[in-house]
């Protein structure tokens, strides 16, 4: 199993995701927040304390986004410009896996 946060962990997580239809899942989220209502929303997470062995710096941003029903996870900002993310959670990397 890739090691937690690696580049390939995260090529891993997102072709799992990759396989995933969430337009059900989206839309049904969607009645309950404005956030979620168009169907396109990302979640960042920002990990601090990134043991050094990794070679990702002490603090990793992974972005989840969401758009047209699909999935997709990426390292820091997926190779796209820098955008607010819906929602950010920060937290230390020995919790994040939790």
């Amino acid at each position: 199993m890739a090691r937690y946060l690696s580049p390939e962990w995260v090529q891993a997580f997102d072709a799992a995701l990759g396989a995933l239809d969430l337009t059900d899942a989206v839309a049904a989220a969607g009645e309950g927040s404005l956030a979620a209502a168009d169907g396109v929303f990302s979640v960042a997470q920002l990990v601090q304390g990134v043991p050094a062995d990794l070679g990702l710096g002490a603090e990793v941003r992974v972005v989840l986004t969401v758009a047209e029903g699909r999935a997709h996870v990426a390292l820091g900002d997926g190779g796209a410009p820098r955008t607010e993310a819906t929602a950010t959670i920060a937290l230390a990397y020995a919790d994040a896996p939790a």
